[in-house]
């Protein structure tokens, strides 16, 4: 069979290419700014991420209710990150990071008791 590819022949390209793309510089840009480890004295960096949570994802980590995770167990990192797009001219916000999700608060000038907050 001339011009078809050997599966032996695929699967070295394959390798190569998600090496080459593992290795691919990623533009300052697109990188934002690592979030740091909270101390286990403050496991949330703000209340308004506790709230949520506690709303959503306490329930299943006190077996009260058999459903998958909504954030996930616990708080991760957290801290600020850049956002071009910050309303208070900053250009950061605050994001916390969870297992499966992360929470940020995009706007700190909202009231902490508007449900968009």
């Amino acid at each position: 069979m001339t011009g078809s590819v050997k599966p032996a022949h695929l699967a070295t390209f394959s390798t190569i290419a998600t090496l080459a793309l593992a290795l691919m510089p990623i533009s300052p840009a697109l990188r934002a700014a690592p979030a740091k480890a909270l101390p286990p004295s403050m496991p949330f960096a703000d209340s308004a991420f506790e709230s949520v949570w506690t709303r959503n994802d306490q329930p299943v980590a006190a077996k009260a209710i058999a459903r998958s995770w909504t954030w996930g167990p616990a708080p991760n990192q957290a801290g600020m990150e850049e956002y071009t797009d910050a309303p208070d001219g900053s250009g950061k916000r605050l994001v916390q990071y969870f297992d499966k999700s992360r929470m940020e608060i995009n706007d700190p000038k909202v009231s902490p008791d508007n449900k968009w907050f």
